[in-house]
C-alpha cells in the first residue's frame, strides 16, 4: 500500500499510515494510543526524502505529540505538559530599596504577585519557578553594595537670642570673647 505511494512527488498521510512506514523502514514497532486514532492527524510527506525514524520522531513532535521508547517498542502518545501552580517565593533586598525597583517588577506578567515586607526587607514573588529565577537574576545583578555613600545632612544656625525664645537655659553657657563661634566655644571648653 505504501509503496503505491511512494512514487508520487508529495504524499498525504494520516499517523497510523505514517508510523507504519517508519516502523516498517527502522525494523521497529510503534504503538499508537488509541485516543489518537480517532484524531485526524494528516502528514505531507515530500517522498524523495528518506523516511528516518528522526524525521517521523520530528513529525509528530511538531503536532504536539511525542515518541516513546519502551525496551519493547515505541509508544506515540500526546505531549505530557507540566504546568507549574504559582507559589510564594521571597528575595532577601541588601542595598536596592524596593521603590527603586517597583517600576522593574511591573514589566513581568499580570499573573506575577509581589509583596514587599518593608521591616525585614524581604520582596515576596508569587510565580512559576522560570519567572521566579528571572527575576531573582535581575534583582540579584541590581542589589550590589553601592560605589558612593549618601549622607543625610541637615546644617542647623544657631542664634543665642532664639535659644531663649525657646526656653533653653544658656546661662552655663560662656563665650569667650575671641570671635569664635558657639560651636567652637563648646567643643573648645571639653
Amino acid at each position: 500500500m505504501v509503496s503505491s505511494f511512494l512514487k508520487a512527488e508529495t504524499l498525504e498521510m494520516n499517523l497510523v499510515t505514517f508510523a507504519t512506514y517508519a516502523s516498517e523502514t527502522n525494523n521497529i514497532n510503534i504503538l499508537i494510543d488509541e485516543e489518537l486514532k480517532k484524531e485526524n492527524i494528516v502528514f505531507i510527506i515530500n517522498s524523495k526524502e528518506s523516511y528516518l525514524l528522526t524525521a517521523f520522531r520530528k513529525a509528530i513532535s511538531l503536532r504536539g505529540l511525542q515518541l516513546v521508547k519502551t525496551p519493547e517498542f515505541w509508544y506515540v502518545r500526546k505531549k505530557e505538559i507540566y504546568k507549574e501552580t504559582p507559589k510564594y517565593r521571597s528575595i532577601k533586598l541588601n542595598f536596592v530599596r524596593f521603590d527603586d525597583i517597583k517600576n522593574f517588577l511591573s514589566v513581568y506578567d499580570k499573573d506575577i504577585k509581589f509583596e514587599f515586607i518593608k521591616t525585614s526587607k524581604i520582596l515576596l514573588v508569587k510565580s512559576n519557578e522560570k519567572d521566579f529565577k528571572s527575576i531573582y537574576n535581575v534583582i540579584n545583578e541590581i542589589d550590589t553594595l553601592p560605589t558612593q555613600l549618601k549622607l543625610k545632612v541637615t546644617i542647623i544656625d544657631t542664634n543665642l537670642n532664639k535659644l531663649k525664645e525657646l526656653g533653653t537655659d544658656s546661662s552655663k553657657i560662656v563665650l569667650p570673647e575671641q570671635k569664635k563661634s558657639f560651636f567652637q566655644s563648646c567643643f573648645l571648653s571639653f
